[in-house]
């Protein structure tokens, strides 16, 4: 069966825009510091043309594609505070991830996928908010209703950034995703801006091999409590 981690594979392109259009914001009914993402159908366009000799790209596309693999619901980062989307039966997307912990937990019967909206530094009036607001509502569930990780921190923890090798023409920075799957999977990817267009990422390849021949690693794995590693296991973030 086809999945959409399969269309992130080592060298093909893909174009993130700036934003994305259509996000309704709901701001009633969520915990303090929440804003609950109401996002249109995406999906990941088929593969068109080239970059350089090889490279192809894939666009983000508004609306559903009759290919259900290719669906997807998009989670944008939000300083301070905690974006939230539903998950019903498709992968959530976020991103750029510098250090963010995402979260999935479970309020009034429906799954949720949080995006922690820390910042690079610790110390910043940003950090402290996102993590006073989601230990504040943490404490409040019962840990089979939630699960998280930290991207960027287990990239580094499992020497992952030995990915540098891997450098080609035309990379630039290197940003980092995370995506949250139906049946509670996390997964990770890092990829390169591209110098021509920044909006367009190429996937760097995961040291050992990704899920599937894919640029994609495991993160953490369902149905698991949010791991001590990342944060103490009763989910508050110090």
């Amino acid at each position: 069966m086809k999945s959409f981690l399969d269309k992130f594979s080592v060298g093909r392109i893909f174009a993130v825009p700036d934003a994305v259009p259509n996000i309704a914001i709901a701001g009633h009914n969520t915990p303090n510091g929440f804003r609950t993402v109401i996002d249109p159908p995406i999906h990941l366009g088929h593969s068109r043309g080239k970059i350089g000799k090889s490279d192809r790209v894939s666009d983000f596309k508004a609306g559903a594609s009759g290919d259900a693999h290719r669906n997807f619901v998009w989670l944008p980062y939000m300083p301070g505070l905690v974006s939230e989307v539903e998950q019903t039966n498709v992968p959530v997307l976020t991103g750029p991830l510098s250090g963010c912990p995402m979260t999935r937990y479970v309020r009034s019967r429906r799954t949720y996928v949080g995006h922690v909206g820390t910042a690079d530094d610790p110390n910043s009036l940003d950090t402290i908010s996102a993590k006073n607001y989601w230990n504040a509502y943490v404490a409040t569930l019962p840990p089979p209703a939630r699960s998280g990780c930290n991207v960027f921190r287990d990239l580094q923890q499992g020497g992952q950034f030995a990915h540098l090798a891997g450098m080609k023409t035309g990379d630039g920075a290197v940003k980092f995703w995370g995506i949250a799957m139906p049946n509670g999977d996390f997964y990770g990817l890092g990829a390169y801006s591209q110098f021509n267009d920044p909006g367009r990422k190429r996937p760097f390849p995961v040291p050992g091999g990704g899920i599937g021949g894919t640029a994609w690693w495991r993160v953490a794995l369902a149905p698991v409590l949010l791991d001590d590693t990342v944060w103490p296991g009763n989910g508050i973030m110090t």
